[in-house]
């Protein structure tokens, strides 16, 4: 009885020390990590932009002229949409949510947005001859990962 009980105990011992390396082995391996998870990640991810300068002014009748400038990957610019809602003479909730009912989509290439050119001007005329517009500027990346940069939700009125 008495070498099994001593065998139970040695194997019981065991088990414990080998618990407590396990444990001190996991602690010296999550200590060397400084607490980050995951590989480094840069500050200025690839492919991000934001927008520095949003602009609309009424042109002619039915047209408006927009400018912008983009800070960011200019090389990594894929495409920039004009996004434009029309507002109602009795409708002025800049809190609604904003819903474009048009969108216009322009190359990198088209607006001039190439290598260090970071300004662009376009002219849209519409034809639904709403007194008033909620715009944006969004500005995608050919970075598959990257968010697109939004510009501020503004209020043009024509008339």
């Amino acid at each position: 009885m008495q070498t099994k009980t001593s065998r139970r105990t040695s194997a019981t011992k065991a088990c414990k020390v080998l618990l407590c390396l396990a444990a001190l082995l996991t602690l010296s391996f999550t200590a060397t990590g400084c607490g980050k998870k995951g590989p480094p990640v840069p500050q200025n991810k690839p492919g991000t932009f934001n927008w520095s300068q949003a602009a609309a002014t009424p042109v002619d009748t039915n047209c408006i002229g927009f400018s912008g400038t983009l800070q960011g990957d200019m090389l990594r610019l894929d495409s920039v949409v004009i996004e434009l809602e029309s507002v109602a003479e009795d409708a002025n909730c800049p809190t609604c949510p904003f819903k474009p009912t048009m969108r216009r989509t322009y190359s990198a290439g088209m607006l001039g947005l190439q290598g260090e050119n970071n300004e662009f001007t376009q002219t849209i005329c519409v034809d639904d001859n709403a007194p008033s517009y909620r715009w944006r500027f969004v500005a995608r990346s050919t970075h598959r990962n990257a968010p697109y940069a939004l510009s501020n939700v503004e209020m043009l009125t024509l008339r």
